[in-house]
């Protein structure tokens, strides 16, 4: 026989139908009673979902039992003597949105990445389509949140595409999914796990800039300090806040302790010239000493980005950080109650940015200027023995004395 009914779930219809009945069992304990399996097809709009239930005979009364799964993971409870069929639990049903919401996502972590880029598109009625590409090879196709018990999910698969150039092994990957709702539990935003990227490229063939600096965990942290080839690094605890008096809320710590990212209390202050051993060499002192390479540039044991990160992570070049000037736009702002700049890529890249805080700068057992100004490292000695190239926030960049305690903002070099 045939079936076709209905479901009311969570205030959405979904139509059920079956074509027959594709097998047929004793049911256990019962006499008599046989149980007919049939795969049903349940339609809501543009969703879709198939499973196989059970319809049980007992005494010439068909009563429909089991489950039906929708989702791959929401579970219906069915129990019926009707073609009205209704959940039986409370829990949350397919999402219902206010509007079309498109959220963009970052397989590989990378804002900006045109060849890594996918566009997910959550409609009104509850279907989800993306488009994009991954690796260069465009994907399309659709997807469904769905409620595993604790959150929302989301199941994506785009399948492989062994002829594409170069070939696609396929996307299968599930994330977390965080929904905001109104107070009628109507979706108006959607973010999904793992989209806030790690890196960006401000420019055409430009390095990936970290989206926060060395031990910070949030953009708006400050991190840690360094001095010009230290790859411990160190925060401030304590001292006594000084104003200067200019109205601007500028000012400084004095009679700070630092503390070093193992935990160690520094009995001496590593911001001080006689405490860093880069101090007073010359590029070929350095070069002997094993602080630079050929290249002019740290080396891996002496990088801060590299020690702390590992990877492809490194300091950005005297270069790059003039470029970072130059060709991009220096918004000055308050993001989360921390001062800095939002550095704003231009053209195709306007959508891209990073945020750098107002760290300040250690200088002895002083942290100067936090929260109205910033200072960066190099990897590149300036000329001389004394200083090195960094970046500050009046938009350039100087040579400056090695034992300052500076932040340090990582970047990675773009793909061959």
């Amino acid at each position: 026989g045939k079936i076709s009914g209905k479901i009311l779930e969570g205030g959405r219809t979904w139509s059920l139908s079956a074509g027959e009945f594709s097998r047929v069992e004793s049911v256990e304990d019962v006499e008599g009673g046989l149980a007919f399996y049939a795969t049903v097809i349940a339609k809501s709009g543009k969703l879709l979902a198939t499973n196989e239930i059970a319809v049980a005979a007992v005494d010439g009364i068909g009563v429909l039992t089991g489950t039906f799964e929708l989702s791959n993971s929401q579970t219906l409870e069915l129990s019926s003597y009707q073609n009205l069929w209704k959940r039986s639990d409370t829990k949350a049903s397919q999402p219902v949105f206010k509007k079309n919401i498109v959220v963009e996502y970052y397989p590989l972590g990378v804002s900006g990445d045109k060849n890594n880029t996918v566009k997910f598109t959550f409609k009104k009625d509850g279907a989800v389509s993306f488009s994009g590409k991954i690796g260069g090879v465009s994907v399309s196709g659709s997807a469904q949140i769905v409620w595993d018990g604790e959150g929302w999910k989301m199941t994506v698969y785009a399948p492989p595409k062994p002829k594409a150039k170069p070939p696609f092994d396929g996307w299968c990957e599930t994330f977390p999914v965080k929904l905001t709702v109104d107070e009628k539990n109507v979706v108006t935003a959607v973010k999904l796990g793992g989209e806030e990227p790690e890196m960006v490229q401000l420019w055409e063939g430009g390095p990936y800039w970290a989206t926060k600096n060395i031990g910070a965990e949030k953009p708006e942290d400050y991190g840690y300090y360094f001095w010009w080839g230290d790859t411990v690094g160190y925060t401030r605890s304590g001292g006594t806040w000084n104003d200067y008096g200019n109205g601007d809320g500028s000012g400084y710590y004095s009679e700070v302790t630092w503390v070093s990212s193992t935990g160690a209390q520094m009995s001496t202050s590593p911001f001080l010239s006689s405490s860093c051993p880069t101090y007073n060499k010359d590029n070929s002192e350095l070069l002997s000493a094993g602080y630079i390479d050929s290249t002019g540039n740290l080396t891996a044991a002496h990088d801060a980005a590299q020690v702390h990160l590992g990877g492809s992570w490194r300091m950005p070049t005297h270069q790059e950080q003039q470029d970072l000037i130059d060709k991009c736009d220096w918004i000055w702002t308050t993001q989360n109650n921390v001062n800095g700049y939002i550095v704003r890529g231009r053209g195709d890249y306007a959508s891209n940015s990073i945020f750098l805080p107002c760290a300040g700068y250690g200088d002895g057992t002083s942290l100067s200027n936090s929260g109205s100004y910033g200072l960066f490292w190099s990897s590149v000695p300036y000329s001389g023995s004394y200083n090195s190239w960094g970046l500050d926030f009046d938009h350039y960049t100087y040579g400056y004395s090695r034992y300052g305690g500076f932040s340090v903002r990582p970047v990675q070099s773009p793909a061959e």
